[in-house]
């Protein structure tokens, strides 16, 4: 084919999302074009699957959120999905808590996405996206995919898709819904393919998208969340089921991620090209973090080593 099949691929990451909105919206002001008029595809799991929506929700095939509306998600209404806990008090009874329940309560990210998406569903998104979870009832790799909105009993409000994407354990509760007209229990995709790249590349190469795509024809844009680089080293073999269940999930999204950069160092794309930071600080780790401390060094780390020192990557890959 003439025209190469682009594909923009999110990782997950909480609230450290905001720091893919960042580089996407330099992205629009280098380019003077939307981001769904740059990317033939968008892949996403879990925040960056709420991102894959959200960049592509539209009404009577126009889209209703910028990508400053975005931000407005994750920076000024982070803390009402993840409540700050500043009171030794609070901080103790929500460490107590994830022991027998999650940490958070999922209603604060409910109405914000009710809010964001109102009743606007998968098959209505402006450009083709996929949104991964996993169905831990019926152990099955979960993919929602808005080119199969026509089959039946497939399509979903794009509320329903960004809660079953973003369940991570010991964070949220599982999603439960019938889909397909089975009762699923859902959890964030983040266990199994935090960097769902090869999952675009898979479902660009299977479905062909109106063209005969080779891998060769595939330019690939991926987004990290930021990776906390701190050695675990001897400490881990003592841990238990409670710093187990702290830590787990972020050892799981971060090797995930790491595999799949792997995989698509190997591939012959026409282009490709991986954006990600370094967590300098441990006390900046955390995914469900909503400080505005915390915040604004997540801006500071993608502006210092992303925005400031790549650029020219980022301009070579739009050429």
């Amino acid at each position: 084919m003439e025209k190469k099949f682009r594909i923009l691929s999110l990782d997950g990451g909480g609230l450290r999302g905001l720091t893919q909105l960042l580089i996407l919206r330099r992205i629009e002001e280098l380019t003077g074009k939307r981001i769904y008029e740059l990317f033939d595809l968008i892949v996403g799991t879990s925040t960056g699957g709420i991102l894959a929506c959200g960049l592509t929700a539209a009404k009577n095939g126009k889209p209703v959120l910028t990508i400053d509306k975005l931000i407005d998600l994750y920076y000024k209404d982070g803390w009402k999905i993840f409540p700050r806990q500043d009171s030794f008090f609070k901080k103790t009874w929500r460490s107590l808590k994830i022991i027998s329940s999650s940490k958070w309560d999922r209603s604060g990210l409910e109405k914000q996405l009710k809010e964001y998406f109102g009743d606007i569903r998968l098959s209505e998104t402006i450009k083709p996206i996929v949104v991964t979870s996993y169905d831990v009832e019926n152990n099955e790799v979960i993919m929602f995919k808005s080119r199969r909105c026509g089959e039946w009993n497939y399509d979903l409000p794009l509320t329903d898709v960004s809660l079953s994407t973003s369940a991570a354990p010991s964070y949220f509760e599982p999603y439960k819904l019938n889909w397909l007209g089975v009762d699923r229990v859902l959890i964030d995709g983040g266990v199994y393919i935090n960097n769902p790249a090869m999952a675009g590349v898979a479902e660009a190469l299977r479905f062909k998208y109106g063209g005969d795509i080779k891998i060769e024809d595939i330019e690939l844009l991926s987004l990290g969340t930021g990776i906390f680089s701190e050695k675990i080293k001897e400490e881990s073999a003592g841990w238990g089921i409670i710093k187990w269940a702290k830590n787990i999930t972020r050892v799981m999204m971060q090797s995930t991620s790491k595999s799949t950069e792997y995989e698509c160092e190997q591939m012959p794309f026409h282009k490709y090209l991986r954006l990600q930071f370094t967590i300098e600080e441990k006390e900046y780790m955390e995914m469900d973090d909503s400080r505005k401390t915390t915040l604004n060094q997540l801006v500071s780390y993608v502006n210092n080593q992303v925005l400031n020192r790549r650029m020219s990557e980022i301009e070579d890959f739009f050429r």
